[in-house]
């Protein structure tokens, strides 16, 4: 006989699963929750890793339709923005996203990094000050 624990199904550990598997199930999961603009972000942010920034752009831009003030959403609209070469964009989304999560540091850290692209160091420095500001033991 079977122990109850050897019946139950093995779930995977998303850590266990490649990129392309990731992209499925998070792919399937947004076919089957259409109006889950979290799960349309965590897709973009796997899309961004392989390089499909079209698709990327196409989901981050379906969340925020859903809901604009999603900060996740803009964050990682302002790192696909950046890894596309467009640190104004990416500025400009950090932002966004900053000013929705005023207790995230992770918007400002991304942010200090994009003024350092065009070479606005004292920029980046301020930043990276304000982000210590908010969470002086999370950087």
């Amino acid at each position: 006989m079977a122990s109850a624990q050897q019946s139950l199904p093995q779930r995977s550990d998303p850590a266990d699963l490649t990129l392309d598997q990731q992209i499925a199930a998070l792919g399937a999961a947004l076919e089957r929750e259409p109006t889950r603009p979290d799960l349309a972000v965590r897709l973009a942010g796997l899309m961004r890793a392989k390089g499909l920034t079209i698709e990327a752009r196409a989901l981050l831009e379906l969340s925020l339709a859903l809901d604009p003030t999603l900060a996740a959403a803009h964050l990682e609209l302002g790192n696909l923005a950046r890894a596309d070469g467009n640190p104004m964009l990416a500025l400009e989304s950090y932002a966004k996203a900053a000013a929705l999560a005023p207790d995230a540091v992770e918007p400002l850290g991304n942010r200090a990094l994009a003024f350092k692209d065009p070479g606005q160091i004292d920029e980046a420095i301020r930043t990276l000050n304000e982000a210590l500001g908010r969470a002086p033991n999370n950087i």
